[in-house]
Parts: structure tokens; C-alpha cells; sequence
């Protein structure tokens, strides 16, 4: 009987260690899901384009804000994609890329991509390189940013600073002229003063 009272204790105290573990396992289950939860909804909920693509442009992860800065109906119908397919200047990745190589890290990168309705937009992209044990890349992650309107409104001023240039240089010239005919104008003046005295 001793030896049963002894087993029955271990047996009890493991059942109650085990009940423990499944409780600690249940809550931190819990915690993952909400941390998990909390984590997609910071990364849906943001108002820039999130990604990870590989160096060769498979999409391997994008929020949804990337899919509607891009004019896509869902995440999945953007991953269906490729991110060379957007660069209306392919040499533009080509320069992203070999930046990326040489730093790691790219901020504000302007570039132009294309929509998926064939609209073209101005995006600022930053992103990191994300490099395995040897030092190769394996994945860019980032951000984009529609600056269009933004790229609009400096092109706007560009062409109204060309225009004030262009209304400043017709002044002038206008202004020379004026000045040559006031200069002969008075040379005239003078020259009739100077007859009009010898004539005396």
C-alpha cells in the first residue's frame, strides 16, 4: 500500500504538472494568435505599400495597401505578379538593385512604375537587403509611397518658373530696346542742341 500511496502521488503531481503545461500552452497559444493578429493588422493598416520580394522580383509578401497603391483588387491577384512587370523604365530596377548590393539600404528611391490599369505612377521605395549566413541576398524588404501628386505639383512649378524666366526675358529685351531708342533719342537732342548753338 505504501508503494501504491507512493505512485499515486507521482501520478496526481504529474497530473497536475501536465494540467500546468496545458494551461501556460493554451495562453501562450492565445498570446501568438493576438501578437499574430495585432501584427497583420499593423501591417494591412498602414497607409504605404509593405513587401518582400526575392532579388529576382517573385512578390513574396505584400500588404494590401501595396495591392491598392498598385490598383490590384486583392494581395493575390498582386502576388500573381512579378515587381519588374511595374518598372515602366526596366533599367530603373536594374539601378534599385545595384544600389541595393553596394549599401544594404536604399531610401527614397523615385521611380515610376506602372498600374495595374496601365496608369503610370511616381512611388518612393525604400527598402533592405536581406542577406543569409554568406553574405548573399535573399529578399528586399520595403515600402512604397505614391508621390504622384507630389511629382505633379514640382513639375507645375518647373513650368510656371519657365514661364516667369521666359516673361522676364521678353521684358528685357523689351526693356533694351526701349533704353537703345531713348539712348538715340537723347543723342538726337544733344545733337540739335549742338547745331543750334553753332548756328547762332
Amino acid at each position: 500500500t505504501r508503494a501504491f500511496n507512493t505512485v499515486m502521488q507521482q501520478l496526481k503531481e504529474n497530473a497536475l504538472n501536465l494540467t500546468r503545461m496545458v494551461a501556460e500552452l493554451t495562453q501562450t497559444e492565445n498570446a501568438l494568435r493576438e501578437s499574430e493578429s495585432r501584427y497583420r493588422s499593423l501591417f494591412d493598416g498602414v497607409p504605404v505599400g509593405l513587401f518582400r520580394t526575392t532579388p529576382s522580383g517573385q512578390i513574396l509578401e505584400a500588404n494590401v495597401g501595396f495591392a491598392q497603391l498598385l490598383g490590384y483588387p486583392s494581395r493575390e491577384a498582386l502576388l500573381a505578379h512579378t515587381s519588374p512587370e511595374f518598372y515602366v523604365n526596366p533599367q530603373d530596377r536594374i539601378v534599385w538593385k545595384t544600389l541595393m548590393a553596394q549599401a544594404g539600404i536604399v531610401r527614397d528611391f523615385e521611380v515610376q512604375w506602372r498600374r495595374a490599369d496601365g496608369a503610370t505612377i511616381w512611388v518612393k521605395n525604400t527598402g533592405r537587403a536581406i542577406k543569409d549566413a554568406q553574405g548573399e541576398i535573399t529578399a528586399y524588404e520595403g515600402s512604397l509611397e505614391d508621390i504622384t501628386d507630389r511629382k505633379r505639383a514640382e513639375e507645375e512649378v518647373a513650368r510656371y518658373w519657365e514661364h516667369l524666366e521666359e516673361v522676364v526675358k521678353e521684358r528685357t529685351s523689351e526693356l533694351t530696346l526701349i533704353n537703345q531708342v531713348i539712348q538715340m533719342f537723347s543723342s538726337t537732342i544733344e545733337l540739335d542742341r549742338v547745331l543750334a548753338s553753332v548756328l547762332r
